[in-house]
């Protein structure tokens, strides 16, 4: 990762100030200064016996004990360091966890025990909305399938999900997006494969906001979608995704940081620590999207 000297000063300051163990070792070796397994160490503090993951390792829930979104969260760290091994103890029982609690094919998105615990309100959980389509559930097809666990029937159902809607959720299109490219990895059919990138073309060519001006609020910018790589059919985004690195370095605070823009309404105290714990994924995101 090669970003601006000043600005990589700046931030290693402040993440060896403020981050995380994990968040510190995930920039550690973002920078070149760390090891892979340091990441590792660092992650399994955050997996629960059963092999899944919890502990506030998604800084707006501080349930600790296992969901299936917490442990989608694991795997984005995994991808980071390119680590699918179905043979390391860590993602063996991760695995072990998610073919578990796999139920008609879906992953629950929430769970009963968030509400013990403080977390954002969007994190509550209510019988009626405790599955959001495929997030996670398509992120962690397509990261299973890496380990070489490949579900085949559960992957077909979620493409048939897929091509039957327009993907207008800028999380469950970032979640296809790996699924597309997990599928890439382990040779799934060309035809399924070309028809699937086209069709995220089409849905990130309309969900993507172009107008700089509406960036400030809730709308999806480039690095909502794409974090370490840019795949081939998505090339079209690469003038937006100059702009948003320009938008990013006119924002980018002086100590290095980016401003959280939610706020949980609740729990205040909680969200103070929550607050810079995004501050250190921001960070991390943001200069592996500047990189690109």
């Amino acid at each position: 990762m090669k970003i601006d000297q000043n600005l990589c000063q700046l931030q290693n300051a402040w993440m060896r100030r403020n981050a995380r163990e994990l968040d510190l070792a995930r920039w550690d070796y973002l920078i070149g200064k760390g090891e892979k397994q340091a990441v590792v160490d660092a992650l399994a503090a955050y997996q629960n016996p059963d092999g899944g993951f919890g502990h506030a390792l998604e800084p707006d829930c501080w349930n600790p004990n296992s969901s299936p979104l917490q442990t989608w969260t694991a795997t984005t760290v995994l991808r980071e360091i390119d680590l699918f091994d179905p043979t390391n103890p860590l993602v063996a029982s991760l695995v072990k966890y998610l073919l578990a609690t796999l139920a008609d094919g879906v992953w629950q998105t929430i769970v009963p025990s968030n509400n013990d615990y403080p977390r954002a309100p969007w994190w509550t959980f209510e019988p009626a909305a405790a599955l959001w389509d495929y997030n996670p559930t398509a992120g962690l097809l397509g990261y299973l399938a890496r380990t070489g666990t490949v579900l085949d029937d559960e992957i077909t159902k979620a493409l048939e999900s897929f091509f039957g809607r327009t993907i207008d959720n800028m999380h469950e299109l970032r979640l296809f997006v790996d699924l597309c490219e997990g599928l890439i990895q382990i040779g799934w059919p060309q035809k399924d494969i070309e028809k699937m990138q086209l069709k995220l073309a089409e849905d990130c060519q309309a969900v993507v906001e172009t107008d700089v001006t509406q960036w400030s609020g809730y709308v999806t910018r480039p690095s909502a979608i794409v974090r370490t790589s840019l795949p081939s059919y998505l090339e079209f985004l690469r003038p937006v995704i100059e702009q948003e690195k320009k938008y990013l370095l006119d924002t980018v605070d002086a100590d290095g940081t980016w401003k959280v823009s939610w706020e949980w309404g609740q729990y205040r105290e909680e969200f103070a620590v929550a607050k810079n714990w995004w501050k250190a994924n921001l960070i991390l995101q943001y200069d592996q999207f500047l990189a690109l």
